[in-house]
C-alpha cells in the first residue's frame, strides 16, 4: 500500500484495534466485516494491493478478541 493511499474501510480497522473496552471490541470488529463486504461489492472492485491488505486485516481480526 502507497503511504499515501487510505482505503474506506481503513478507519473501522483502526476503530477496531485502538478500542480499549472489550466489551465494544466485537462491536468494532462488526463494523470492520461490514466495511470491508461494502468496499467488496463496490465497482470497481479493489486492486491487488487493497486485496492483500484486505486478506491481512481478514487474519488479523481474530487475533484481537484474545
Amino acid at each position: 500500500m502507497d503511504r499515501a493511499t487510505t482505503y474506506l474501510w481503513v478507519p473501522a480497522y483502526v476503530s477496531a484495534v485502538l478500542e480499549t473496552d472489550h466489551h465494544r471490541l466485537p462491536a468494532r470488529i462488526s463494523e470492520v466485516e461490514a466495511a470491508i463486504r461494502t468496499r467488496l461489492a463496490q465497482e470497481p472492485g479493489p486492486d491487488e494491493n487493497e486485496l492483500e491488505a484486505i486478506r491481512h486485516v481478514q487474519r488479523a481480526l481474530p487475533g484481537l478478541i484474545l
